[in-house]
């Protein structure tokens, strides 16, 4: 995102004609043929590309030519967002360096553009504290946004994009619905502004003027540093950020998933907004981040579609199996396994192996299922002792099937104590304090209906199954409420005569309902209907009976039922 751009027109200076600038002269060839060399460095492996961009640093920081240090520090930040650890201590020590030396120069933009960056490393590698971390980075870059230098869209719109994640990561229904509403309201100020075009990908930061640059920068550095006009007291660092048309589809992305928190949920907008993602990536295929300048940036912006494609249909996917339409999960599959290679590794490969899961286990072909499930790539043996090498995003990957072979072995058919309790184990490492609340939510609900030998005590069942509903409250997660009450109707009250039992089991009706969800629909009323029953209201119990058939029929018309 951060890589200054070389375009075409440098084949035609000096510098790139092989025209070597003499000592102590032409000084903006020299520093333009150091940052095309580090750049050359960078398309290898190794440490040669790190320690190359230090010493241009330190040369330009020991000669006081501030706005080559600039250039050279926001390259090797471009080096570090684009490996696998961009939040590592010497990453956030760089735009760090950039944001103290831009604070004390009063180049606002700078200041910003490095804050906003150190967020997006964190949002890369989402540790524990990241949340905590990008907001610190957010109130940094918010301290000058009233200046008139710094009032850029593309940073706006990356600040905003930065506090959604973050909220979306918390999982507060009300914060993210504010947030969501309020990147909207940006985007469509965006729309039609002239400030920021659909495909250019300049970025173009105003640094201070300085009397020593006069020899440092000019017309032939334009494409890194490009001068001001005599009148202007401004300069300008040009950095390649994304694209009108590449944030509208990651905002739109990002929008949708905060949809899902909205009550009512507006199924139809949050698919609108995917299907415009996907519109986007299909028909701006060759533009959507920038015109590429090279083969390697042509294959780079081929891979980032690729990976999105496959982000938007793994989002699709998921939430058609929440409301049980089997045959779209099936295309999401399909789509998937003609674009992720074998073996299917890293995070999209592991989505892509939990939908397929997902998938035969609606079906309720458990068999494969759990075959998936049991896949090493999803395995949890990494965290034995309460920690691994994987990224939280995968971890959590690998709990989501782990919870799920738990759910496929409270079948009869499928019960193996052994296999559940080995997983409860370690669960039981990662869970109770992990930093997402769904994640703690679904756990209580999985230990609460574990069959195994010996049993969970019915004591820690009640306290594991009020913990989920009160996650479950605290996340406006009308469905696994609905599953929270569920269990607690089979576990606490079957056969159980009185009010408090019938009034669970229509509370669990209800937020079935209201979920939406053919199957704990089914479910549901099926249980009310045997407290009915039980309470010797027989003709509503039969009723209430046949909605739970009609729901059930219902569900598997969705669905491609084969046992």
């Amino acid at each position: 995102m951060v890589e200054s751009q070389m375009r075409a027109e440098q084949q035609t200076t000096p510098a790139a004609r092989g025209e070597a600038p003499a000592t102590n002269r032409f000084a903006d060839l020299k520093y333009l043929m150091e940052f095309l060399h580090v750049k050359m460095l960078s398309q290898r492996k190794g440490k040669a590309v790190m320690i190359a961009v230090d010493g241009r640093i330190k040369d330009a920081e020991v000669l006081k030519h501030t706005h080559w240090v600039y250039a050279f520090r926001f390259l090797k930040a471009s080096l570090y967002l684009e490996s696998p650890n961009p939040s590592e201590a010497p990453a956030i020590e760089n735009l760090k360096a950039i944001a103290n030396l831009s604070s004390r120069r009063g180049d606002y933009a700078v200041f910003i553009a490095a804050s906003l960056l150190e967020g997006l490393s964190h949002l890369k590698t989402m540790k524990d504290d990241a949340v905590v971390r990008i907001q610190s980075c957010i109130a940094q870059a918010s301290k000058y946004q009233l200046e008139d230098s710094v009032r850029l869209l593309q940073l706006e719109i990356l600040a905003l994009m930065l506090d959604l994640a973050c909220s979306l990561y918390q999982k507060s229904p009300q914060i993210v619905s504010q947030k969501v509403r309020l990147l909207q309201t940006r985007l469509d100020h965006c729309l039609n502004s002239d400030e920021w075009s659909l495909t250019g990908t300049e970025l173009s930061l105003p640094i201070h003027k300085q009397s020593g640059n006069l020899r440092v920068i000019s017309g032939d550095t334009a494409s890194v540093l490009r001068p001001g006009e005599e009148h202007e007291q401004y300069d300008y660092l040009v950095l390649s950020f994304w694209s009108k048309l590449e944030a509208f589809t990651v905002t739109y992305t990002y929008t949708g998933i905060g949809l899902l928190y909205q009550h009512p949920r507006n199924d139809k907008r949050m698919f609108e907004l995917w299907s415009e993602a996907l519109s986007q990536l299909q028909k701006n295929a060759n533009r959507i981040r920038g015109l590429p300048n090279s083969l390697e940036d042509a294959v780079k912006c081929t891979e980032w579609r690729r990976e999105a494609k496959c982000y938007l249909e793994i989002l699709r996917g998921l939430h058609f199996a929440t409301s049980d339409q089997w045959a779209e999960v099936k295309k999401c599959v399909e789509q998937l396994e003609s674009m992720v290679e074998l073996p299917r590794k890293g995070i999209i490969g592991m989505y892509s192996l939990y939908l397929s899961g997902v998938y035969y286990q609606g079906t309720q072909d458990f068999d494969t299922a759990e075959q998936i499930y049991s896949d090493p790539n999803l395995s949890l043996e990494a965290y034995d002792n309460g920690h691994g090498h994987r990224k939280q995003a995968e971890l959590e990957v690998s709990l989501l099937a782990a919870f799920n072979r738990i759910w496929i072995m409270q079948h009869p058919a499928y019960q193996n104590n052994y296999v559940t309790l080995e997983l409860l184990d370690h669960l039981r490492l990662v869970c109770p304090d992990h930093p997402n609340p769904e994640i703690r939510t679904i756990y209580h609900l999985a230990v609460a209906a574990a069959k195994t030998v010996p049993p969970v005590p019915m004591t820690a069942v009640k306290n594991h199954i009020s913990t989920a509903l009160t996650g479950a409250k605290a996340l406006g997660d009308i469905q696994t409420s609905s599953i929270a009450l569920s269990l607690m109707r089979a576990k606490l009250f079957q056969n159980i005569v009185g009010d408090q039992a019938l009034q669970c089991a229509k509370a669990a009706s209800q937020q079935a309902k209201r979920s939406g969800n053919l199957i704990w629909m089914s479910v549901a009323d099926n249980m009310l209907a045997q407290s009915l029953d039980v309470q010797g209201q027989v003709a509503e119990a039969q009723n209430v009976a046949q909605a739970a058939v009609h729901h059930a029929v219902l569900a598997s018309r969705n669905g491609d039922y084969t046992r």
